[in-house]
């Protein structure tokens, strides 16, 4: 019978390094990292301004052509032609 010895836990990694922690400390400790990291979250904040802006604007127009008479209704079998 043949032992099998195991290295000591402190000889053993963990786990390894892997290209997702590189750019998580990429993006987290250096200063270009951090900038285009804020830059990235201040684009993102500005698309969901206009996404919401754009999205109440265009509702508010369908209400305000309802109520102005300029639409005739919902489904209409009239001719669309101009």
């Amino acid at each position: 019978m043949v032992a099998v010895s195991c290295p000591p836990p402190s000889v053993v990694p963990s786990r390894e390094t892997t290209a997702d922690d590189i750019a998580v400390e990429f993006l987290t400790k250096t200063p270009i990292g951090i900038f285009m990291s804020t830059i990235n979250i201040i684009i993102i904040l500005i698309g969901l301004l206009f996404l919401t802006a754009g999205t109440y604007a265009s509702v508010q127009s369908i209400i305000d052509g309802f109520r102005a008479g300029a639409v005739g209704g919902v489904f209409s079998c009239a001719s669309n032609g101009l």
